[in-house]
């Protein structure tokens, strides 16, 4: 993913950016989950995983300080954040109040 591709991913809509990282226990234990609420929503939101080592810049940008970092956009703006893993159903439901 490029920085390019990315601003096109969270321009339109409600986008929940996952920032995760391979070394991460959190981000990987949870990524099952995200896999889950991803289909589930997938009809009224998108989701995107950003591994913040391959892309420090977009880390970086968005300061990016803990591991996860979960980021919801809507149209190209963020309009939420939540670090930390966080429970499924309350995630869930701060994405679809963007709608």
């Amino acid at each position: 993913m490029s920085v390019q591709s990315f601003e096109s991913d969270v321009g339109a809509g409600v986008v929940l950016v996952d920032f995760w990282a391979e070394w991460c226990p959190q981000c990987m234990s949870f990524m099952p989950q995200l896999d889950i609420l991803s289909s589930e929503i997938s009809n009224q939101a998108k989701v995107v995983k950003v591994n913040v080592s391959n892309e420090s810049d977009l880390a970086s940008k968005f300061k990016v300080t803990s591991l996860p970092t979960f980021m919801i956009f809507k149209d190209g703006a963020v309009v939420d954040v939540i670090r930390g893993v966080p429970n499924k159903i309350e995630l869930k439901k701060r994405i679809l109040s963007f709608k």
